[in-house]
Order: structure tokens, then C-alpha cells, then sequence
């Protein structure tokens, strides 16, 4: 995070105003930015204007250092996400099996957890159901997150070249584009027997040496898909 205030606080006027403009400040005397932590927000960027008002903008921020990069945007136990979602006992224990929090049965193709495809058929409607269902609360979570500094700008930093190349996207647009009201957003199971929902890919946290971290649910999505629907600045 240290490298991307660094893009936001350096002497780039055009960066700056290009950025202010896409928010739609005017009328700005200085702006500074500064990192919090244990938010869906990672910057807040804070303006003072000439009138002598002041204004925070909280922004999401994402460096790629990879034509293509895979971002982990959520990850909990099954649990946790039933606390907050409200879904039935089948799609929590459904959910637990293809996490590996519930030992699968019998061998399969992993012996640490299931694949969707490998759930019954009445485990997958249900898990498949309540994500196509439920994709407002979904995305209000994972995107925006429970804490009180929610973004309302998505920051990308594209950095395969030495100088990166920077988007910025309304955290709404952002959402409609990886989890939108399209027949694409539907829940499906892929043919490597993932869920996923729209852009998003969900599956079982995996490593952390085998502890049970691993088991936890991540929602993961590539950045570098949105680049081109808005740049604003080449570095």
C-alpha cells in the first residue's frame, strides 16, 4: 500500500486533477492521502477547498503487477458469511464440504475437500439458488465490507512497465461490472467444479500450511477485466 500513496501523494499535477475531476471536486486548495487498515477502504484521500471546507473521499485500491492478476476481494469462514447472509443449514454444510471444513466423505478428486460438481445435486441447486439470490448482500459485503469507512471509488494501478498506469471506477459501476443484474451474473459451476457468480470466482482459501485458516471461503476476481471500461491517466 506504501507504493500506491506514494502515486497518490507525489508531484503528478495531471494525475491529481485528472482524479479530482472524475469525482467531481472543483476548487481545490490541497489534497493529502493517507492509508487506513481493516477496511474495504484503503486510502482516504482528504481535500481542502478554497472556500476552507473540507471533504474525505474514501478509495479501494489494487496494484497489479501482471498482465493478468487474480485478487483475493473477501475471504471468512462458512459461518461467518451464515451470520451475516442468513442461508439455510444445506447450503452451510454444502459450502463447509467444499471448503474442507467438513472431511469429504469419500475419496474424490481432492482428499482435503469437495469440488462443487461433487456435492448432490440437491446441495448444488441450493448453493447456486441463494448466490443468484442473494447478489446485493453478497456484493455489499465483500466489496464494501461491515466497517464504517466503505469506498466509494476503485482505485487500479496497473504496474507492468516502470512508469504504471492508473483507472479509476464509481464502487457501483466497479460492482455491476464483476457481480451485475445480467442473466451473466447468474450462479454457475465451472467445468474445474468452482461456484462462481458473474466475474466473481469463489472457492476454498487453500494453503496457510494446512491449518485450518485454509478451509476459509474466498471470493477472488481479476482487476485487469475492468481496465478498459475507464483510464485516467498514463504515468
Amino acid at each position: 500500500m506504501k507504493g500506491q500513496l506514494r502515486i497518490l501523494n507525489r508531484e503528478s499535477s495531471i494525475l491529481r486533477a485528472n482524479i479530482l475531476n472524475r469525482i467531481g471536486i472543483s476548487d481545490v486548495c490541497s489534497v493529502s492521502a493517507y492509508v487506513v487498515h481493516g477496511q474495504k477502504s484503503d486510502i482516504i484521500l482528504s481535500i481542502d477547498y478554497s472556500t476552507g471546507g473540507q471533504r474525505q473521499v474514501a478509495l479501494q485500491v489494487k496494484l497489479v503487477k501482471n498482465i493478468t492478476g487474480f485478487n483475493q476481494v473477501d475471504k471468512r469462514y462458512v459461518a461467518k458469511y451464515q451470520e451475516l447472509w442468513g442461508f439455510s443449514e444445506i447450503v452451510a454444510e454444502a459450502l463447509k464440504k467444499y471448503t474442507g471444513e467438513i472431511t469429504p466423505p469419500s475419496a474424490g478428486r481432492n482428499a482435503k475437500r469437495m469440488f462443487a460438481d461433487e456435492l448432490s445435486t440437491n446441495q448444488q441447486i441450493a448453493v447456486l439458488e441463494f448466490l443468484s439470490s442473494s447478489k446485493s448482500n453478497i456484493a455489499d459485503t465483500i466489496f464494501r465490507g461491515d466497517g464504517e469507512l466503505k469506498p466509494e471509488w476503485f482505485l487500479l494501478v496497473h504496474k507492468i512497465e516502470s512508469a504504471p498506469k492508473v483507472y479509476l471506477f464509481d464502487i457501483n459501476k466497479y460492482i455491476n461490472f464483476f457481480i451485475g443484474d445480467s442473466d451473466e451474473s447468474t450462479a454457475i459451476i465451472t467445468k474445474k467444479g468452482c461456484f462462481r457468480l458473474g466475474r466473481v470466482t469463489i472457492q476454498r482459501k487453500g494453503g496457510d500450511g494446512g491449518r485450518k485458516s485454509a478451509t476459509m471461503l474466498k471470493f477472488k476476481l481479476d482487476p485487469i477485466e475492468i481496465k478498459n471500461e475507464h483510464e485516467i491517466c498514463h504515468q
